[in-house]
């Protein structure tokens, strides 16, 4: 199973890349769905289960938005979580690992706010923010391909800011 895992996870890493290079917010979350969706299944076959019950929820979420042609509120993104979140607590108050079970949560609130944006900057500043909270989930429990589609994911999200929105995350990070 790890390997069917571990194939699963470095599949994912070319559309970790790519999310980040196509202009438009439908290409971004076809590609953040396809990702999830395969990141869910690494996490699970890892026994990383927090991050494949929000990873697996978000990429619902990204697939249902784009199904039915339109944006869906954060207030049902976050019905669509409640089991996974629930989840989470679970096992936050009944594992070893404690509050790192929690991190996923965290990465997923943030990339779903991200995600309510109809302007796809937005969607790709506030995405720093998860993606960082999931950097510090995956180092915590020590997830190479997990690692690894996070860091790509991030230097295409950099790159992509500097290609399409040279002038706006300039002007965003000199304050």
């Amino acid at each position: 199973m790890l390997t069917i895992a571990v194939i699963a996870g470095w599949i994912a890493l070319p559309i970790a890349i790519l999310r980040f290079q196509i202009r438009g917010l439908t290409p971004l979350l076809a590609c953040n769905g396809a990702a999830g969706a395969l990141m869910a299944l690494y996490y699970g076959l890892s026994g990383l289960h927090a991050g494949a019950a929000m990873a697996a929820t978000a990429a619902a979420a990204a697939w249902l938005q784009l199904i039915i042609g339109g944006r869906i509120s954060l207030k049902s993104r976050f019905a669509i979580a409640i089991p996974a979140i629930v989840f989470c607590f679970y096992l936050a108050g009944t594992t070893a690992s404690g509050w790192v079970g929690l991190l996923p949560v965290l990465a997923f609130t943030i990339g779903r706010i991200a995600e309510t944006s109809r302007d796809d900057f937005w969607v790709r500043v506030i995405s720093l923010l998860s993606t960082s909270t999931w950097l510090a989930y995956l180092a915590i429990e020590w997830s190479v391909p997990g690692l690894a589609f996070e860091l790509i994911g991030l230097s295409s999200n950099l790159l992509g800011l500097a290609r399409f929105h040279r002038n706006r995350a300039a002007t965003l990070f000199r304050g």
